[in-house]
């Protein structure tokens, strides 16, 4: 008698994920503009590390004097 074929589930288990391979490749070969300029662009992740410099003094200057939530 041969043996029962996996259920959908075990397939499931086994099968490489794409996102989890993806993943793996972009922290292997990130993009870095010196050490790196031929990396991976990560242009799907909530952070955009590449715009942070520019975005983060006018973030601050946007947000100066709003109330936070230390302040209250």
């Amino acid at each position: 008698m041969s043996p029962l074929p996996p259920s959908k589930r075990g397939w499931d288990a086994v099968r490489p994920d794409l996102m989890i391979d993806l993943s793996r490749r972009l922290a292997a070969d990130e993009y870095h503009p010196i050490k790196n300029p031929k990396g991976i662009v990560d242009l799907g992740s909530a952070i955009n590390g590449l715009m942070q410099e520019d975005l983060g003094p006018w973030v601050r200057r946007r947000l100066k004097g709003l109330p936070t939530a230390e302040r209250e």
